[in-house]
C-alpha cells in the first residue's frame, strides 16, 4: 500500500530512522509495516484481516524484516526468527566456530527494537486481547464440562489458575489500551 509523504515522515520519526525490529539504520528504500497486518484477497482486494492503516499500527522495516514478517502477527514472527537461530545453531560451521568461541550461544526471547524503546501499539494489545478472551472462554468451558462428568479427571487448582491469569492478562491489556487511547 502507498503511504502519502506525510504519514511516511510521522512513522519514520517514531524510532528515530532505525528500523522497529532490528534496530538497523533505515535504508533509503525502507518500508512501512503494519503491526497487525492489514491481509486481503489479492485477487478481490477483500480485506481480511485484523489491522488497520491507522498511524498507531504502522511502524518503519528494513526491507529483509518486512520480507520476514510479511503478514505474520508480532509473535509468530518473532517465533520464526527463533528458530532460525536454532536453525542456525545446528549447523556445522556454527558448531565449529562455537567450540573455537568465535560465537556464543545463548538463549534468547527475540525482542524488537520498537519493545526496547518503549513504543506501545495499541491494535497489537486489540488483537492480543481477542486472542486471550478466546482463551478464557476455552478455558471456563473446559472446566464447566469437567466438573459435568463425574468420571473426569482433572486438576482444578489447574484451571483455576489459568483462568486467574487469563483474567490478570486481559486486564493488562485492557489497561493498555485504554492508556494509549
Amino acid at each position: 500500500m502507498a503511504f502519502s509523504k506525510k504519514t511516511r515522515e510521522e512513522v519514520y520519526k517514531k524510532t528515530g530512522g532505525k528500523c522497529a525490529y532490528c534496530g538497523c539504520d533505515l535504508p533509503k528504500r525502507w518500508q512501512v509495516d503494519h503491526v497487525v497486518p492489514v491481509v486481503r484477497n489479492i485477487s478481490t482486494g477483500e480485506y481480511l484481516g485484523e489491522g488497520t492503516d491507522n498511524i498507531n499500527n504502522l511502524l518503519p522495516s528494513c526491507p529483509s524484516c518486512n520480507i520476514i514478517k510479511s503478514s505474520q502477527s508480532l509473535e509468530s514472527f518473532r517465533e520464526e526468527l527463533e528458530n532460525m537461530y536454532n536453525s542456525v545453531a545446528r549447523n556445522g560451521t556454527f558448531k565449529i566456530a562455537e567450540r573455537y568461541s568465535i560465537v556464543e550461544r545463548k538463549q534468547l526471547r527475540i525482542q524488537f527494537y520498537f519493545e526496547k524503546i518503549g513504543i506501545i501499539v495499541v491494535d497489537y494489545y486489540k488483537q492480543l486481547l481477542k486472542e486471550e478472551e478466546k482463551c478464557l472462554e476455552s478455558n471456563l468451558f473446559m472446566i464447566a464440562k469437567a466438573k459435568a462428568d463425574p468420571d473426569t479427571i482433572w486438576n482444578e487448582d489447574l484451571w483455576n489458575e489459568k483462568v486467574k491469569q487469563n483474567r490478570q492478562f486481559i486486564e493488562v491489556c485492557k489497561n493498555i489500551i485504554e492508556c494509549n487511547k
